[in-house]
């Protein structure tokens, strides 16, 4: 009997030992391993993130590293989720798989924040009235590294469009912001072209967000939102130089440099805040 009673106190004990010690050994694997993604030849390494169907799922303080080709699958920061970490090294997700609205590559799920740190040269496309990036209002976005991204959108022939790197068609967008990086966005389909901020959808829509650019080379058709809007703001340390065709926002506090195409009356507007202005119309270029 009492070895019995000896036998139990033991066994106990290891179980209670094995579910402490469980979640350090689950998080250290997660740390150390690399897995495919799915049947693509794409990795992922990295903690707090699970995959599920085509969604790779990320929670607070998730911390992953993407690399290869992951054809149609997205990254979705779940609601409410702080702290993450994305970085894409030599990453491209361009296969559009859904319908309309549900192809976004990287979507921030409201209250959440996550940083993009970008290694080599990435490339994400979406589908129709989607969004490479989708940071609606309530989220925050922050993109750095030395490496390149080149977004775009292929709207097909919906008449409505998301911003490139923003929010749903003309909804209000969150906090986006550029510390380095060589950043690219391209539009082709049906609707009109968008950029980073906000797209067209919904006449009338009260448009707001914010756009802070502390670096990096940005390229992209439209800088703000669709339509002329004071609540969309511009703002960064004057560093960044940015390459745009429409640049419909506020951008009394930016300090960077912007070279625009604004009509075909005029070439370029290029200015370091909004003191310096230079319009050149042709024939004197």
């Amino acid at each position: 009997m009492k070895f019995r009673n000896n036998f139990i106190k033991v066994l106990r004990l290891v179980i209670f030992v094995s579910l402490l010690i469980s979640p350090i050994i689950s998080v250290y694997a997660d740390t150390i391993n690399m897995e495919n993604i799915g049947n693509t030849d794409a990795t992922i390494k990295g903690i707090n993130y699970k995959i599920e169907g085509n969604n790779i799922l990320l929670s607070s303080n998730a911390n992953v590293e993407l690399s290869g080709n992951a054809k149609n699958y997205n990254i979705v920061v779940t609601e409410n989720s702080k702290d993450v970490t994305i970085i894409l090294n030599n990453y491209t997700s361009t296969e559009i798989d859904g319908g309309y609205n549900n192809s976004n590559k990287i979507e921030l799920k409201e209250g959440s924040s996550a940083t993009v740190t970008l290694i080599g040269v990435n490339n994400l496309l979406a589908g129709n009235e989607s969004s490479a990036i989708r940071v609606p209002v309530n989220t925050a976005l922050i993109i750095n590294g030395e490496g390149t991204l080149i977004a775009g959108i292929n709207n097909g022939n919906s008449s409505a469009s998301s911003a490139v790197i923003g929010s749903q068609y003309s909804n209000p967008f969150g906090s986006i912001t550029i510390n380095s990086g060589n950043i690219t966005t391209h539009y082709s389909g049906v609707g009109d072209t968008t950029g980073i901020g906000s797209g067209d959808y919904y006449t009338g829509a009260e448009m707001s967000g914010v756009i802070t650019l502390n670096g990096g080379s940005i390229h992209t058709d439209v800088l703000g939102s669709n339509s002329d809007s004071d609540k969309v703001f511009l703002e960064g340390n004057g560093n960044a130089v940015v390459y745009a065709d429409d640049i419909p926002l506020n951008s009394n506090q930016f300090n960077g440099i912007i070279m625009q195409n604004i009509s075909f009356a005029y070439k370029t507007t290029s200015y370091a805040g909004e003191n310096s202005k230079e319009l050149r119309p042709p024939g004197n270029i």
